[in-house]
């Protein structure tokens, strides 16, 4: 459709088709883009989606350290004279991987520590993370350590570091140009990558905001398989404020409580922002329920009729027939389940739009849909490779 393309793909699984395509991630260089006021608060957000935290442990401690020292690590990685060249994640990880190294001009210091304890950069936010890092002493330094390896880990792939390095796509063209960015990651490597996927959202959806220009038409992020993100603080706001900066949230869940697991306090947030709920082929007690709720319900009339007796007959021309005036839900859960199947013929789907009536629509595919016949022409977007819709 005349759009720039850009995938992200670093285990190739969207096929040889996307080759041409492909593009890096290199995030660091978002932050050499950034105010010099604003840099802190830049690796701030990128240590926040790498760090994918312990929703069910009670104490943060080890989570917010590790956001803290990335942060740190990704600032000094973008400013230090050591890294012209190579400034990107995969240092970071490297820095990481080396931050017990001994200093050899001091037996009693790491060289990572005196590197970072004698920069300025990032208004001293570098000295400061490294002093709350290496003050750390016994099996809470050894914890710490850890804890940040465990969540750069994902980095040492050496797919993914061909990713994070070299000419990157600029996630502001989502906005001010006409691009189209796919990240696509293989399902069972959802869990390793849960970090990496988190950062490219994050960034996009920073990238929108910064962004005071907007050309064209709205940006949509479509997030398949929202639940595979975890919590991210960020999309609470976003889910609320996006609208009015021209970005709209496409977000695709199996059930209501992948939605409630992630933010147990704020998943009604995201449905009551909501300018259109879309269902079909829900199973799970608790969609169901929800759904049969969201649905309200309807006034009803029972008849019901007795034998009146002889006196009001001709009294009262009683005839014995009465009305009750009730509520009944407008669906129950086994008839959404059972209209809106997964397997339904009629290919029924329910939606909900404020300010309207429900209604019941028909799905359809997008490759065999009458009304997009001829709106892709496959032949121009597959003659390159020799591949095939």
């Amino acid at each position: 459709m005349g759009q720039d393309q850009a995938v992200i793909d670093p285990f190739n699984c969207s096929g040889s088709n996307t080759t041409r395509y492909r593009t890096g991630f290199n995030v660091i260089e978002e932050l050499l883009r950034s105010d010099r006021r604003m840099l802190t608060a830049d690796a701030m957000q990128i240590s926040e989606a790498l760090v994918v935290e312990n929703e069910s442990a009670k104490a943060p401690h080890w989570d917010e350290g590790a956001k803290d020292f990335i942060a740190s690590l990704c600032i000094h990685a973008s400013t230090h004279s050591n890294y012209a060249g190579c400034r990107d994640l995969v240092t970071v990880w490297e820095l990481m991987a080396s931050a017990t190294k001994p200093d050899p001009n001091d037996p009693h210091a790491y060289a990572l520590e005196t590197e970072m304890l004698q920069s300025d950069a990032g208004g001293g936010y570098v000295r400061a993370g490294a002093h709350a890092f290496y003050s750390r002493t016994g099996d809470e330094f050894s914890s710490m350590a850890s804890s940040v390896r465990r969540h750069l880990s994902f980095i040492g792939i050496e797919a993914v570091q061909d990713v994070l390095r070299g000419p990157s796509v600029n996630p502001r063209q989502l906005k001010n140009g006409s691009l189209t960015l796919y990240l696509s990651i293989p399902a069972m490597r959802n869990k390793a990558m849960k970090g990496f996927k988190r950062l490219v959202v994050q960034t996009c959806l920073s990238a929108c905001e910064a962004e005071p220009v907007a050309t064209g038409n709205q940006t949509v992020f479509y997030l398949d398989e929202f639940h595979s993100l975890g919590r991210l603080e960020c999309m609470e706001t976003a889910i609320a404020q996006f609208a009015g900066l021209g970005v709209k949230l496409v977000i695709v869940l199996q059930d209501i409580s992948q939605l409630q697991s992630h933010y147990p306090k704020s998943w009604q947030t995201f449905l009551g922002n909501a300018g259109t709920f879309q269902t079909f082929s829900g199973f799970d007690e608790a969609s169901l329920t929800y759904i049969s709720k969201r649905l309200g319900e309807a006034l009803t009339a029972t008849p019901s009729s007795h034998q009146p007796s002889r006196e009001q007959i001709v009294q009262e021309a009683a005839t014995g027939a009465s009305w009750a005036i009730g509520n009944k839900p407008l669906m129950t859960p086994n008839e959404i389940e059972r209209i809106f199947a997964r397997d339904d013929p009629k290919l029924r789907q329910l939606v909900l739009r404020p300010g309207y009536r429900p209604m019941i629509l028909q799905r359809c595919f997008y490759d065999k849909a009458e009304f997009l016949k001829g709106r892709i022409d496959y032949s121009q977007s597959f003659s390159r490779s020799g591949g095939h819709p």
